[in-house]
């Protein structure tokens, strides 16, 4: 899956139209959002595995999920300038392979909205969605590595002001990880660490195939590479 040495010596123009300062890429930079089934994946940072689970009624949903993980508006660009590549495991599209390219500077506006969860079919009930990071990213060569979820699709990235997370690598090097501009609810949770964001409430009534939130991948690498020991678990757990 590892798509080679990428060297970008003009930042791409994001959906939205903002323009970012040059980034260097690492040749071992990507990173791998894979499914739980444990699907292979080449050389590069294996970072999580992003699953769905529900409950419906007290019990474990089974025959048809009420929702799906689908490609995000900014994704052809993202996928067309090999920024990012998602792959389905399965026909329900509950969990996704997702392999994007780290940056070893500045976090850019190339991964915002790439991946979004949809319902399926329109809701009679509530579903209060919880995500979660259930278990830790361990990597070397990682600076740091977000996942940012938002009811509303993000508009863009500082690089200016508060930063999630920033610092000088080993290597000398200055990196920093801005939080997406976001006009609804928006948690960002490190997969470095174990750790929940706020519940999200679908409200009854909503229509089938409509986004109830909008994936973002934040990461920061050293510029020689990185590797993974033990991968992430990103889970969405639908509670109706």
């Amino acid at each position: 899956m590892d798509l080679g040495p990428i060297r970008i010596t003009r930042a791409p123009r994001s959906s939205g139209g903002s323009r970012r300062r040059t980034a260097r890429w690492s040749p071992a930079a990507w990173i791998a959002v894979a499914s739980l089934v444990g699907l292979s994946v080449g050389a590069g940072v294996v970072a999580a595995d992003v699953i769905l689970a529900y409950r419906a009624f007290g019990s474990v949903g089974s025959a048809g999920s009420p929702f799906k993980f689908v490609n995000g508006a900014n994704y052809a660009t993202a996928s067309a300038q090999g920024f990012q590549l998602d792959t389905y495991a399965n026909a329900a599209q509950t969990s996704v392979t997702v392999a994007v390219n780290g940056a070893d500077g500045a976090a850019s506006t190339y991964t915002l909205d790439t991946l979004a969860f949809q319902t399926v079919v329109a809701t009679t009930v509530a579903w209060t969605l919880n995500v979660a990071v259930s278990s830790a990213l361990v990597a070397t060569g990682v600076n740091a590595a977000y996942v940012s979820y938002c009811t509303a699709a993000p508009t863009g990235v500082a690089d200016t002001g508060p930063a999630l997370a920033s610092g000088i690598d080993g290597n000398g090097n200055p990196w920093a990880i801005y939080a997406p501009t976001c006009a609804g609810t928006q948690v960002n949770l490190p997969i470095t660490a174990v750790g929940s964001g706020a519940s999200i409430i679908v409200a009854s009534g909503t229509g089938a195939g409509v986004t109830v939130l909008y994936f973002s991948f934040l990461l920061a690498v050293t510029n020689t590479g990185a590797s993974t020991t033990t991968p992430a678990t990103i889970t969405v757990l639908a509670v109706a």
